[in-house]
C-alpha cells in the first residue's frame, strides 16, 4: 500500500504505467486481432487466468488469487489476500514443483515435451487448407493432453520493405549477370518474382508478424511421452517443420508463461522466430475448433480432435429431431437423455410402438428404473387413463394457473374432435366442424365448472388412488352427460345445432364399446406421479385406435407438462403417427407454440418424408432447433435435400456411418440451428446392455432379471456376458 506525498507519487507512477500497458499494449494487439486478422478478441478475467496456470501445477481446486489490482474505470485500487509470492502459490505441493529434464519437464505428476514449429510450411491450396493445417494435425485421435501455445510480435514494415528492396536488386542483378553470358538464371528470377510479391503485400496492408508456435505434449510415462512426440511430427507434412526441442526443454518451457516470465517465446538464448505476413499467419495458429454449442447436458464427443461436445436440453428451450436407419443406436442416446432428464427432475412422456409380446424399446428401461418410471401397455386389460382428470396446477404461479387450464382444455378438445370425425373433419359434409368446436367449448365449460364434478375429483384426490372415491372419479362418459341443450342452456338451438349435438353423443357412445372406450371409462390406473411414462400403444384394431391412443398420450403429455415448468415429450416411429392429420397437428402445434409452457419435444423416425407430407411440416421443421442424424440410406439422401436443405456433401458421408462396435460408440451429425458437428456418442456398458432391443438379446436380459433379486448386479452379469460377445 501506498502512504503519503511520497506514496502518492508512486501510486501516480504505477497507474501511469498500467495505462500505457493498456494503450500501448493491449489495444495495439486488440487491433492487429480485430483489424488485420478479423479476429473477435475478450481480455481474461484474472480468475480465467489464474485458473490456467493453476492446472498445470496442480489437479486441485485452485486458491484465492493473493494480490491483484482492480480498475473500475475510474480508479485503482489493490486487493491483497496474501503476502505468498505467486510462484509460491501455484505450488501447493511437492509435485506442483517442476523438475527440469534435458528433454522434458516433470511436473503435476507429468512429464511434459516441447516441440515447436522451426520452419515455414510451402504453402496453402486456399484459405480452408489453411485454416486446418495445423488444427488438422491436433484433430487426430492419436494426440491428446496437448497444447499449443502462439506468441505473435509486431515486425518493422520499414526495414522489412528495405530489405525486400535489397534482394530485389541482387536476384535482378544476378539475372542481368547470368542474361550477358546467354545464361538463364531461373534461381534468381523466382525470387525476384517472391520479393516483388511480398513487397506488394506490404503495400497492401499486410503487416510482418515474428511469430513463435509452441507445442507442449503431456504423459503419464517418458516412453509414452516420446512416442507421442515422434507421432505429433510425422503429422506434419514435410520433415523438419516441426521439431522436439532435446536439450534445453525447460527454458521453452518456462517461456509459456507470458504472466510469469519476461521472456518471449523462443527468445533464448537464440532467437527462433519465423517471420509472417498477417495473411499467413492464420495458418500456424491454432484458429480452428470444434464448435461449443453448451457447457453441460448430454455429451457427444468431436470426431475430429475428440473434445467434448455438451447439448443442453434441459436448461435450453430446444425441439429434437433423431433421424437414423435401424440399428443405428437411436436408442442407446435417446436413453442417455431420459436418464438425464430424471436426474433434473423432468418429466418426460414416451410413445413407441412395442413388439407383439408387449416388449419395446424402452419396457426394460421402465423396468430397471421402476421407481421413476411406468410402462403403460395398452394391450392391458386393466389400463385406465382418465382423460378429463384436470392437471395439479398447484406448484404453478397463480397468475398462470387459469391460462394453463385454458392449454389443457384446448388438447382435450382435440381428442374429442378425433374420436368424433376419426380425424377427416374436413371430408364431413353433414356436420359443421366449426359448430362441433363451439359445442366442445360450451361442453368442457360446462362440465369442469359444475358442483357435483368438483367435489368428485376433490374428494378422488383427497383419498387417492386404490379407493373408492377414486374409482368414482369423473369421465368421459360423465362428459358426455353435458351433450344436450339443456345441460348446455341452448334455449333457442336451432336444426343443425342438434344434430351436432346427436352426432357427437353417437360417435362418443360408439367408442364407448371398444377397448379403447373401456380404457377412457376407467380412471387411471397407473401412478401418473412417476416422472417417467412410457406408452407402448399395442393390439389396436386399426390405425385410427393407434391415431386416438398418440392423442390420448398427446393429451396426457400435454396435462404432466402443465404441472412443471420443464417437460419432454418423446415421440418414435413418426411415419405412423402422421399417417393422422389431429395428431400430427398436435405434435405441430408444440413445436410452434410451447416455449411458454416449457415443453422439449423430440421425435424419431428413420427419415424425414414422412413428417414433410404431414399437414405440420412447416411448424415443425421451422421449429425444430436441433436435428441429430446418424446413419441413413443412399436411397433416403433426396428427402433430407427436399425437408431439409442439407447439400448432397454433407449427407454423402453419413451412409457410412453407424455403431461401431470395436470402440463402442455410434456415429452422429448433430445441427444445433446451423451449427454442424460431426460426433461421436459413447454411452456406458451398462447403458448399452440396458438399451439393446435385439429380440435375442432382450430375452437373455430379461432372463437375468428374473433370476435375480438385485436388478443392478443383475445388469452388471448381464453387461459382462454380453459386452465380451459383442
Amino acid at each position: 500500500m501506498f502512504t503519503g506525498q511520497y506514496g502518492e507519487h508512486q501510486k501516480q507512477k504505477v497507474e501511469t504505467i498500467l495505462k500505457l500497458a493498456y494503450i500501448d499494449g493491449y489495444q495495439r494487439a486488440e487491433e492487429l486481432f480485430s483489424d488485420q486478422l478479423k479476429l473477435g478478441v475478450r481480455a481474461k478475467s484474472s480468475e480465467e487466468m489464474r485458473d490456467d496456470l493453476w492446472k498445470r501445477f496442480n489437479d486441485t481446486p485452485p486458491r484465492k488469487i493473493p494480490y491483484r489490482i482492480l480498475f473500475d474505470g475510474k480508479t485503482f485500487t489493490e486487493e491483497v489476500n496474501s503476502d505468498i509470492d505467486f510462484m509460491s502459490y501455484l505450488m501447493e505441493s511437492e509435485s506442483s514443483v517442476p523438475v527440469a529434464k534435458k528433454k522434458s519437464v516433470y511436473v503435476n505428476n507429468r512429464h511434459t515435451g516441447v516441440l515447436y514449429l522451426a520452419d515455414k510450411p510451402d504453402g496453402w491450396m486456399d484459405e480452408g487448407d489453411q485454416l486446418r493445417s495445423l488444427w488438422d494435425v491436433v484433430a487426430k485421435d492419436r494426440v491428446y493432453d496437448t497444447e499449443v501455445f502462439c506468441q505473435l510480435q509486431l515486425g518493422n514494415s520499414r526495414l522489412m520493405r528495405e530489405k525486400l528492396k535489397s534482394l530485389t536488386k541482387q536476384s535482378n542483378v544476378a539475372a542481368s549477370t547470368a542474361a550477358e553470358k546467354n545464361d538463364v538464371d531461373v534461381g534468381a528470377q523466382l525470387k525476384a518474382e517472391e520479393t516483388i510479391e511480398a513487397q506488394a503485400s506490404l503495400i497492401r496492408g499486410n503487416v510482418p508478424l515474428h511469430t513463435a508456435v509452441v507445442v507442449l505434449i503431456h504423459r503419464n510415462h517418458e516412453q509414452d511421452l516420446d512416442n507421442a512426440c515422434s507421432n505429433f511430427i510425422a503429422s506434419f507434412p514435410r520433415q523438419g517443420w516441426c521439431v522436439r526441442e532435446t536439450e534445453y526443454a525447460w527454458r521453452v518451457w518456462v517461456e509459456t508463461f507470458p504472466q510469469l516470465t519476461w521472456d518471449k517465446l523462443l527468445s533464448k538464448p537464440f532467437k527462433r522466430l519465423q517471420s509472417y505476413q498477417t495473411s499467413e499467419v492464420p495458418g500456424v495458429i491454432p484458429l480452428c475448433k470444434t464448435p461449443l454449442i453448451d457447457h453441460k447436458g448430454i455429451e457427444f464427443i468431436s470426431q475430429e480432435g475428440g473434445n467434448p461436445v455438451y447439448l443442453d436440453l434441459f436448461n435450453t428451450q430446444r425441439h429434437l429431431g433423431f433421424f437414423a436407419t435401424q440399428r443405428s443406436g437411436k436408442s442407446l442416446s435417446n436413453c442417455e437423455l431420459f436418464t438425464l432428464a430424471l436426474a433434473h427432475n423432468i418429466p418426460v412422456t414416451v410413445l413407441e410402438f412395442p413388439k407383439g409380446d408387449g416388449t419395446g424399446t424402452f419396457s426394460d428401461f421402465s423396468y430397471y428404473l421402476s421407481p421413476y418410471c411406468s410402462y403403460l401397455d395398452t394391450g392391458s386389460s386393466i389400463l385406465g387413463f382418465n382423460c378429463v382428470e384436470p392437471p395439479d396446477l398447484s406448484g404453478r404461479k397463480q397468475k398462470d394457473q387459469v391460462e394453463l387450464l385454458g392449454d389443457f382444455k384446448e388438447y382435450l378438445k382435440q381428442l374429442l374432435f378425433l374420436l368424433v370425425f376419426g380425424g377427416k373433419e374436413k371430408s364431413s359434409q353433414e356436420i359443421d366442424p366449426s359448430r362441433v368446436s363451439s359445442l366442445f367449448d360450451l361442453m368442457i365449460a360446462r362440465f369442469y365448472g359444475n358442483n357435483q364434478i368438483i367435489n368428485r375429483f376433490a374428494k378422488a384426490y383427497q383419498q387417492g388412488q386404490g379407493t373408492a372415491a377414486w374409482d368414482s372419479m369423473p369421465v368421459l362418459w360423465d362428459l358426455l352427460m353435458f351433450c344436450s341443450p339443456e345441460r348446455l342452456e341452448l334455449v333457442d338451438a336451432d336444426s343443425s345445432t342438434i344434430k351436432a349435438l346427436k352426432y357427437i353423443k353417437l360417435r362418443l357412445l360408439a367408442w364407448k364399446e371398444t377397448k379403447i372406450g373401456q380404457i377412457l371409462s376407467r380412471p387411471t390406473t397407473f401412478d401418473s406421479n412417476k416422472l417417467m411414462q412410457v406408452v407402448a400403444l399395442r393390439n389396436l384394431g386399426n390405425n385410427l385406435d393407434a391415431a386416438v391412443m398418440a392423442m390420448m398420450f398427446n393429451l396426457f403429455a400435454a396435462r404432466r407438462s402443465l404441472s412443471y415448468e420443464k417437460s419432454i415429450i418423446f415421440a418414435d416411429e413418426t411415419p405412423i403417427l402422421f399417417q393422422w392429420d389431429s395428431l400430427a397437428m398436435a405434435i405441430g402445434q408444440h413445436f410452434a407454440a410451447s416455449g411458454k409452457s416449457g415443453i422439449r419435444v423430440i421425435i424419431c423416425a428413420q427419415e424425414p418424408s414422412s413428417i414433410g407430407r404431414s399437414v405440420a411440416a412447416d411448424m415443425i421443421f421451422a421449429n425444430m432447433t436441433t436435428r441429430i442424424i446418424g446413419r441413413i440410406q443412399r436411397g433416403a439422401i433426396p428427402a433430407y435435400e427436399k425437408w431439409m436443405g442439407y447439400p448432397p456433401q454433407l449427407l454423402e458421408p453419413l451412409v457410412n456411418y453407424g455403431i461401431n462396435k470395436k470402440g463402442r460408440y455410434s456415429q452422429w451429425l448433430l445441427d444445433d440451428s446451423g451449427i454442424y458437428v460431426s460426433v461421436r456418442f459413447y454411452p456406458s456398458d451398462l447403458l448399452i446392455s440396458l438399451a439393446a432391443n435385439n429380440a435375442e438379446e432382450a430375452a437373455l436380459r430379461r432372463n437375468y432379471f428374473n433370476n435375480s433379486e438385485d436388478k443392478v448386479r443383475a445388469l452388471v452379469d448381464f453387461s459382462k456376458v454380453y459386452l465380451n460377445a459383442a
